[in-house]
Order: C-alpha cells, then sequence, then structure tokens
C-alpha cells in the first residue's frame, strides 16, 4: 500500500462495519518501510515506520 507522507492515515472497515483508523509515524522514513500487521483494539493507533527500512 503506497501512503502519502503529508497524510500517513488509514482508515478501514472491517467485521460488521466497524470502523479503524491508523496513523503512521512516517516523518523520519525513507524510501520503502515495513509496517507489519496493524491489529485495531481501539479507535486510533499509531505505527511506527521503525523495522526493516529499505530503499527502493
Amino acid at each position: 500500500m503506497d501512503v502519502d507522507k503529508k497524510y500517513p492515515t488509514i482508515d478501514f472497515r472491517y467485521s460488521g462495519n466497524k470502523t479503524c483508523e491508523v496513523a503512521l509515524e512516517l516523518n523520519q522514513a525513507r524510501g520503502a518501510v515495513w509496517v507489519g500487521d496493524v491489529v485495531c483494539q481501539r479507535p486510533l493507533i499509531v505505527g511506527g515506520g521503525d523495522a526493516d527500512r529499505r530503499r527502493e
């Protein structure tokens, strides 16, 4: 998934029309960033981009 660094938020629906919003911290990211699994446990989840960075 390609995410704009200016607007690094992902909104989606799951399990019977429940919604989830994920705000990614991408201000220090360079190139492609692997985020991994996103698990909705509350309305807002912040994911970091520290795992496995690589340039593309």
